[in-house]
């Protein structure tokens, strides 16, 4: 027995070690985790994401980086080592709808105002109260069709649907 106790054992390594977490691993604006763990399982899920340098590889965006998108709003990001190069995809998508929202108010802004009788604003109004009175006239049609036209009409209907009512059976009056 004493020999049993003195062998040696060897140590059971349960899988890989596991990366201490990055800088790069975190939403630079959002400051969320792009990488996730589920329980005490070693697995670990990735976030979507994108470079704040890099462009993206995806087709319906444009060739800019997202660095790019912010130096023409004159938000300068600043590459350093203890700031992250990744933002999530929400954010991402946030820089580049303020981007297209900025370039058209930029485009809009200076813009002097038509100096004719009806402006924009009074062309809508007017067009709108055209639609108005069209669909009045349409509701006021339609009601003269479903009116009964005369006295007679209005008397005759009550007495025909108590005809109906007195005909049927269980009813003594």
């Amino acid at each position: 027995m004493s020999e049993r106790a003195n062998t040696p054992k060897k140590t059971v390594n349960k899988g890989r070690r596991q990366k201490p977490l990055s800088v790069n691993d975190f939403c630079r604006l959002c400051k969320c985790p792009l990488k996730l763990k589920f329980g005490n399982f070693e697995k670990t899920s990735y976030v979507s994401s994108e470079q704040l340098f890099k462009p993206p590889y995806r087709k319906d965006c444009s060739e800019k980086t997202l660095c790019e998108l912010l130096t023409e709003l004159n938000i300068f990001v600043e590459r350093k080592a203890e700031l992250s190069e990744r933002v999530c995809k929400s954010c991402g998508r946030k820089i580049r709808n303020a981007n297209g929202l900025f370039a058209w108010i930029i485009s809009l802004v200076n813009v002097p105002n038509f100096d004719d009788e009806n402006s924009g604003r009074e062309q809508r109004v007017l067009a709108l109260n055209a639609v108005r009175k069209q669909k009045n006239n349409r509701n006021l049609q339609l009601k003269e069709r479903q009116a009964p036209k005369n006295q007679e009409q209005r008397k005759v209907m009550p007495t025909k649907i108590m005809k109906k009512i007195i005909a049927l059976p269980g009813y003594n009056f």
